[in-house]
């Protein structure tokens, strides 16, 4: 065994001691397991910080009761609903807009808070591309890879109307292909 001395901070140092205790294990243990663990998530191609966000969001998915489903069979899902009765479909995914509204703005109650966790987390989240734009009156919306066919997209851009509508804001236009959409709103205006 090699012996290397290495210097933290207090705080650090603290924060290893309560770790060591709090598993009933040695400190030299504890440090070794968390060198190891960043070690692995590295060679793997990622950095810690992807671990904290993946941790963070899946915390959020729990709340939120989300279930990890391939693309492609959400897609194929979407799309037979949405032949067989389109309103139907429309109708559930703008109830769950309303609920992931809720939920969203719990973790994030403006939109600087919701641009900082998309950024954080666009890694992470079902679709290759999200990018929000905005100023105090009018908001754009745009997402790229959320589907194969246009019934996906439409689906998904209403319920995201709908998750904006709890941050007072209101569609004004949208555009809508297979696998993308672009959504215009502006801020409800207090006489309403």
């Amino acid at each position: 065994m090699v012996r290397i001395n290495i210097s933290v901070s207090n705080e650090t140092a603290k924060l290893i001691e309560t770790q060591a205790k709090d598993s009933g294990r040695t400190v030299s243990s504890t440090i070794t397991d968390a060198i190891k663990t960043c070690s692995i998530i590295r060679e793997q191609g990622y950095q810690v910080e992807n671990l904290i966000n993946a941790m963070q969001l899946s915390r959020l998915y729990k709340v939120a009761g989300t279930i990890p489903v391939p693309r492609i069979l959400l897609d194929g899902l979407v799309s037979d609903l949405f032949a067989l009765d389109e309103k139907k479909a429309i109708d559930l995914w703008v109830n769950t807009g309303n609920s992931v509204g809720i939920i969203m703005k719990t973790f994030a109650p403006d939109l600087d808070i919701l641009s900082t966790l998309l950024k954080k987390y666009s890694s992470l989240l079902p679709a290759d591309s999200i990018q929000i734009n905005y100023d105090e009156r009018n908001l754009e919306v745009v997402l790229t890879g959320i589907g194969y066919s246009y019934a996906s997209s439409k689906c998904t851009a209403v319920a995201i109307a709908k998750a904006m509508e709890v941050y007072d804001f209101t569609e004004t236009k949208e555009d809508i292909l297979e696998g993308s959409i672009r959504l215009l709103f502006q801020k409800k205006s207090s006489d309403q």
